[in-house]
């Protein structure tokens, strides 16, 4: 894989976060109103997720070490798909009418907060 195509899968996730963003924000105004806007958010941090299982980084990856670094890599890219899959769960549970409903809508930014400190380390 050359440094174009890893750049170009950035921006495909850069694009999905953007998208969630605009549709949560939509949907915060009340402007997006539909059943099929509140399920947008759980199949994109599920697409996301497994994008991200099949995510590579190739450029750079030479010397003697670089074995150890891509091992690293791919642990990262799971732990930031397992947080990616507890988003999208909890987010889409938390859109389901029942009991747990008002607990799953705010526990579901806590694996936000995770990912975003996995992604600073």
């Amino acid at each position: 894989m050359t440094h174009n195509a890893e750049d170009l899968q950035h921006n495909r996730f850069a694009v999905i976060l953007l998208a969630l963003g605009i549709v949560e924000f939509q949907r915060a105004r009340g402007v997006l109103k539909s059943h099929w806007a509140r399920w947008m958010f759980p199949v994109a941090a599920f697409c996301g997720s497994i994008m991200l299982l099949f995510h590579e980084h190739h450029f750079g990856m030479h010397g003697a070490d670089h074995m150890a670094v891509m091992a690293r890599v791919q642990s990262e890219h799971l732990n930031f798909a397992v947080a990616g899959f507890g988003i999208g769960l909890l987010k889409g549970l938390s859109e389901v009418p029942s009991r747990w409903q008002l607990m799953l809508a705010r526990l579901w930014p806590l694996p936000v907060i995770a990912l975003g400190i996995l992604l600073l380390f």
